[in-house]
């Protein structure tokens, strides 16, 4: 595990998946059919669980203007700028089954901000999976998010 520094906060877009895991892939696929221009863009995977426990999942991509998804009818929210724990997968696409383990990893270190959600940024064949720290909890050694 790493710790990243996200410089500012990015505004995306999402569509909401029906269910976790099934539907994620088709939320990407209905993201991906609303904007025309996805394939330079930083792309997410953003998840947390709801009051029952059940996941809820969000596929999303970085707002190219201000009032993108409005227009296009989907979600907007907020990654929080700040330090971020991370591990990077590759070649994810080969052992899909690494990505649960690994959040339950990052999950488990007492600096997480609990208010916050899990993210995975897609990066070609690698993924990122990262969670907020809380603030004051940043180690000296730290690195920068290339976004």
């Amino acid at each position: 595990m790493e710790t990243y520094q996200l410089k500012q906060d990015i505004t995306v877009l999402y569509m909401q998946a029906a269910s976790f895991p099934m539907g994620v892939e088709k939320a990407f696929k209905e993201l991906e059919s609303k904007v025309a221009d996805h394939t330079d863009r930083l792309l997410f995977g953003i998840s947390r669980p709801d009051e029952s426990g059940q996941i809820i999942y969000k596929a999303a991509l970085k707002e190219a203007f201000d009032g993108e998804g409005a227009k296009l009818g989907c979600g907007i929210m907020m990654i929080k700028k700040g330090p971020y724990l991370c591990e990077k997968l590759p070649d994810w696409k080969s052992n899909k089954m690494q990505i649960g383990p690994t959040f339950m990893k990052l999950l488990a270190d007492p600096r997480m901000d609990n208010s916050t959600y899990c993210y995975e940024w897609y990066n070609g064949d690698e993924m990122m999976c990262m969670i907020l720290l809380k603030p004051g909890s940043v180690p000296e050694e730290i690195n920068e998010l290339p976004f």
